[in-house]
């Protein structure tokens, strides 16, 4: 007995064939196996899902490029190990920063020897330089506030003075300037209210004050 198909772990494995003569004498050979660990760490696949990415996959290649869109805040990076054993960490839904995101896909084989390859996911900068709203007190903007109207009128008395202009950028990477507290003079004035994108494009709104 002992013979047959055997299951093998990693290191050492023992298995013992039994010989028992018609006299009901046994002998014992011991078979000693010793299995090495795997040391396959390359990736069968590695894609990062609804894009292409530069060069095309070879488990040779280690670097990857990719451009995506200003508005793509996440992807999806999915790969495959070339054999079970192996584990794999860095893949998944990842979170984008504009400009350059670095991402490591490490494979480590049964016997422990890592392997890392590497996507570099370049977010392009937002060209979005438009206000969600603008407002002024005291007074009223003519016409009424549409981010795709760049000058306004305003009439205030005498008494007023000071005007507080407020404004709200559409994306959260643009930069306002030009709002805040002004002071007025008796007569005509007009305030510039900037908004320069993410990629450093400039929107002007002005308004026309009359006191």
């Amino acid at each position: 007995k002992g013979f047959g198909e055997k299951n093998l772990s990693i290191g050492d494995n023992s298995f013992e064939v039994t010989v028992t003569s018609e006299s009901g004498i046994e002998r014992v050979y011991a078979i000693k196996v010793t299995r090495e660990a795997n040391s396959n760490n390359y990736l069968s696949s590695l894609e990062v899902e609804g894009y292409t990415i530069n060069p095309a996959f070879n488990k040779n290649i280690l670097s990857y490029t990719l451009t995506v869109p200003s508005n793509v805040d996440s992807v999806n990076i999915i790969g495959t190990a070339e054999v079970s054993t192996s584990t794999i960490t860095g893949l998944g839904v990842v979170t984008l920063e504009s400009g350059v995101n670095n991402f490591n896909i490490d494979v480590t084989s049964e016997s422990g020897e890592s392997k890392t390859y590497v996507i570099t996911i370049t977010k392009e900068a937002s060209g979005n330089n438009y206000l969600s709203n603008l407002t002024i007190n005291p007074g009223e903007l003519v016409p009424e506030f549409n981010k795709d109207t760049l000058e306004y009128n305003v009439h205030v008395d005498n008494a007023t003075k000071i005007m507080t202009i407020t404004a709200e950028k559409e994306h959260p990477k643009a930069v306002i300037t030009g709002d805040g507290v002004k002071s007025l003079v008796v007569g005509s004035q007009n305030f510039n209210i900037d908004v320069a994108a993410e990629n450093n494009v400039k929107r002007t709104y002005t308004i026309n004050v009359l006191r």
